[in-house]
């Protein structure tokens, strides 16, 4: 398996090369930008978040490899670096590892054709942002195509272990300038989420937890993309991340319809309606009742409680 994956990725550089640069750096931001949305800053059911040393050793398929000394001026935290392909080959390629909360300082892969940097996760999960833009969650199996001559930063979440293959596309006129670090109040703002540690819990009749959390769907419906574009703005503008960590706050995320694409899903989940009260209270809603009538949107809106009941009828079609 592991030889099948340095050979896709060899593959995935040749064409890299190969491609042309103006093209190769708007389809990279494109897709950036798209895979931020997408993701939301991080979706609470794809996180692989690994806290234990020794368990995400035993995920670290390319291995942990040696403290990364000659870089650690540029990191916030403790880093490591294992080699997947001599540097000699005239494609090196890295197994990069974050310790929980570490992250590299801004910097940018310039170029004068071509370049730029591609990133593969392969254990854990972390983070990836280009300045201005919405951070993107990574777990195993993602990967990114960073743009040459682009402000970005990538790191570990703060409560997970992270690796990824690093490996730049070849170009002309290459160099790396490394920038400011990435500050604690930037890296806080990305507003990680538990929802089994932060739902809020009393005692029912019968001495065990009674779970209070409400979870509201609302679907904005507009039209020719108005409703991508209102979530996008949410998302980019930072407005996500102040409601995301508003007290109470578990979840808020938008999904895309793939039947109906002038909908948008907002799963939005709170402790109690203590929380969702005092979250209407914020300066935040005039924003989005500002957004929303600005694409000129129309809301549909369901509220749920929870039912953590699962019958053994219907266990048997959930695959683990």
């Amino acid at each position: 398996m592991k030889k099948g994956m340095i050979m896709g990725i060899l593959g995935l550089g040749a064409m890299l090369a190969a491609c042309d640069s103006t093209a190769q750096n708007s389809d990279a931001k494109a897709r950036s930008k798209d895979v931020a949305f997408q993701q939301a800053q991080g979706s609470v059911t794809s996180d692989n978040i690994v806290s234990d040393s020794v368990e995400f050793a035993k995920q670290n398929k390319f291995g942990i490899g040696v403290p990364n000394v000659n870089y650690a001026k540029y990191f916030i935290g403790n880093s490591y670096l294992n080699p997947v392909t001599d540097a000699k080959s005239g494609f090196p390629m890295n197994n990069v590892t974050f310790e929980p909360g570490c992250r590299n300082n801004w910097h940018i892969h310039h170029a004068k054709k071509g370049g730029g940097q591609v990133l593969i996760a392969t254990a854990g999960s972390g983070w990836y942002q280009i300045e201005g833009q919405a951070p993107v969650s990574l777990n195993p199996g993602d990967a990114v195509v960073i743009p040459a001559n682009v402000k970005h930063w990538h790191g570990a979440k703060k409560n997970s272990w992270f690796s990824h293959i690093a490996f730049e596309a070849p170009g002309e006129g290459t160099s790396n300038e490394w920038l400011e670090p990435v500050s604690d109040e930037t890296y806080a703002a990305i507003h990680e989420i538990n929802v089994d540690e932060k739902i809020n819990t009393s005692k029912s009749d019968d001495g065990t937890k009674a779970d209070k959390s409400i979870t509201v769907n609302i679907r904005y419906t507009g039209k020719n993309g108005a409703a991508r574009k209102f979530a996008e703005e949410m998302v980019v503008s930072g407005t996500v991340a102040k409601i995301r960590a508003e007290k109470g706050n578990l979840r808020y995320e938008y999904h895309l319809s793939v039947d109906d694409p002038e909908t948008v899903l907002l799963i939005d989940a709170w402790e109690n309606q203590e929380a969702i009260d005092a979250h209407h209270a914020t300066p935040m809603m005039k924003t989005i009742a500002e957004l929303r009538d600005k694409y000129d949107l129309k809301m549909t809106v369901e509220r749920y409680t929870p039912d953590n009941s699962m019958p053994q009828s219907d266990e048997k079609f959930i695959r683990k």
